[in-house]
């Protein structure tokens, strides 16, 4: 068993550490676990950043709050546990702006064990940003593949802390994924890395940091174990895109990666793979003509 303390409670030794750790990585180091005989820094976010900066991450509420990231102007996306099928809430902009929202919650999700986490928001009126996250639906994900959490959750283990409306994102890596494959498994990176908490539910995990428009969300935060290790619902499954056109074409969700090309996040990516798949299959073509040619003119 280890020990952990809250870096309040440290040494003044283990807290000049502490602050070492935090000037080299650039975050917020809450506690210290103390394990055959050293002290290791250890965090369960990462470092707080400016909501201007990372328009697409929202708070939101419902029966509690959870974070939720935009994939257009006129929806979000979060976890299904964050709210049952048709209920309302709000979504709060970085600006303090408040937009309401109704919930369409995936067909296939399950509330024990939480599988399938995920729902779509329908804004009552469109957001003024223009950056939002791509949908990733073809993110292909492999073990070792370093990615970036973010939420409004607490701030320390155990679930307390937090929830003050401070934007927090941190590294993770990728590690496994769960049987039959609705979750991919990531734990914290060495010592800056992110772990989810109370109120982070619902938030991204993005293919990168990034800048605002460019960021590929390619799972949702679920749940995890309020220490080290997170469990998101993956983007990237054939479920998950049937349940995000269906409700697209049927509540006119504009999304960006789908059918919304705004925010320069590559909104076009599949149109475009279509289309460049095309033109090598005509090149192929062409190619072949002009050599049955030249077996004819011979």
């Amino acid at each position: 068993m280890c020990e952990r303390k809250l870096k309040t409670s440290l040494s003044a030794h283990d807290l000049q550490t502490v602050q070492q750790v935090e000037a080299r990585y650039g975050v917020e180091v809450l506690e210290a676990v103390y394990e055959d005989g050293g002290m290791q820094p250890t965090l369960i976010n990462g470092r707080p950043v400016p909501r201007q900066n990372w328009p697409e991450v929202t708070r939101i509420s419902v029966t509690g709050g959870c974070t939720a990231t935009l994939v257009g102007p006129n929806c979000a996306v979060t976890a299904a546990h964050c709210g049952r099928n048709g209920a309302t809430g709000n979504l709060e902009m970085y600006d303090g702006t408040k937009i309401p929202f109704t919930v369409f919650q995936m067909p296939q999700y399950q509330e024990a064990g939480a599988t399938h986490d995920l729902s779509l928001l329908k804004l009552h009126r469109e957001v003024s940003i223009t950056q939002f996250a791509e949908f990733g639906f073809n993110h292909v994900f492999t073990v070792g593949q370093q990615v970036l959490l973010a939420g409004y959750g607490c701030t320390q283990p155990g679930g307390t802390g937090g929830n003050d409306g401070i934007l927090r994102i941190g590294p993770s890596k990728i590690v496994g994924a769960t049987n039959p494959g609705t979750d991919v498994i990531s734990q914290w990176v060495e010592m800056n890395g992110g772990a989810l908490c109370f109120g982070d539910s619902g938030g991204p995990m993005f293919k990168s940091e990034a800048t605002a428009g460019s960021r590929v969300l390619i799972a949702v935060n679920s749940k995890g174990n309020i220490r080290d290790t997170n469990y998101n619902m993956k983007l990237n499954l054939p479920e998950v895109r049937t349940f995000v056109t269906e409700t697209a074409n049927r509540e006119g969700l504009k999304i960006t990666g789908l059918n919304f090309g705004a925010g320069g996040g590559g909104g076009q990516t599949d149109a475009k793979q279509a289309l460049a798949e095309l033109v090598r299959e005509m090149s192929d073509v062409q190619l072949k003509i002009e050599k049955l040619r030249q077996v004819i003119g011979s």
